[in-house]
């Protein structure tokens, strides 16, 4: 069944593990798991698959085009610092590193 309305407040939702479809932006404080995982889904072949901005400064970009699949952390503001791992982690490059200084 279809539940057409205006602006409404709710408490609670529950959709009984369905889906939500057809959703402009949604204005949210947090995401958390009930328990399982968090899965996001994107759309292969979109350049802006996924970004996390403020304003129009992007911290985090996931680009699933076919000719230039990439990641970008940190590109949107000069000067921003990245950290990866704790003090005491290890951290494992897979393949290719290309460090340029500037």
């Amino acid at each position: 069944s279809t539940f057409n309305t205006g602006a409404a407040t709710v408490d609670s939702l529950s959709v009984s593990d369905g889906n939500i479809t057809n959703v402009g932006d949604i204005a949210l404080d947090s995401i958390s798991a009930d328990g399982t995982d968090i899965d996001i889904l994107l759309d292969d072949n979109s350049a802006t698959a996924l970004e996390i901005k403020q304003g129009s400064d992007a911290y985090l970009i996931i680009d699933t085009a076919n000719s230039s699949e990439s990641v970008s952390i940190g590109t949107g503001i000069s000067g921003t610092a990245i950290t990866i791992g704790h003090s005491t982690s290890e951290t494992t490059v897979a393949d290719n590193l290309t460090v340029a200084v500037i």
